[in-house]
């Protein structure tokens, strides 16, 4: 179940930091910012929830400076729309592969989003959804 936390936040954080140009484009307020995400897994009886705070700050956020990657994992599309971000990830683990398709929308001090994930390991095919929101509580 640690990989799976592990890819679905990776996925969402290498997404968001994937293009820099594209990233600055969303409407993001700089401050510190609180997510919780659920996610939800076909063996889980209930979802999982997890919440975390955040410093972002605009012109240098980059989460991807401290996210380990699950294997090796390249966005293969990406667009912005209006302040809604859109992308598709492929990932290659040793112990199988994955894909990710997620959007992700922002308004100032809001955001949410959602991401499916379906990852195939030993041969065997697992779908993930997870769900997300943000605000910004403050400074940093």
């Amino acid at each position: 179940m640690k990989r799976i936390l592990s890819l679905a936040a990776a996925a969402l954080l290498a997404a968001l930091s994937a293009s820099a140009s594209l990233a600055e484009s969303l409407d993001v307020t700089p401050g510190q910012w609180k997510t919780t995400v659920t996610m939800t897994m076909p063996y889980a009886q209930e979802p999982i929830v997890k919440s975390a705070t955040q410093c972002l700050d605009k012109g240098s956020y980059d989460p991807a400076r401290d996210m380990e990657m699950p294997g090796e994992c390249e966005i293969v599309e990406q667009q912005v729309s209006g302040n809604t971000l859109t992308w598709r990830m492929q990932c290659r683990m040793a112990e199988g592969t994955a894909v990710a398709v997620g959007r992700a929308t922002f308004d100032g001090a809001r955001g949410h989003g959602r991401m499916d994930t379906e990852m195939t390991m030993q041969g065997q095919t697992m779908s993930t959804q997870m769900e997300w929101q943000s605000e910004r509580i403050g400074d940093c």
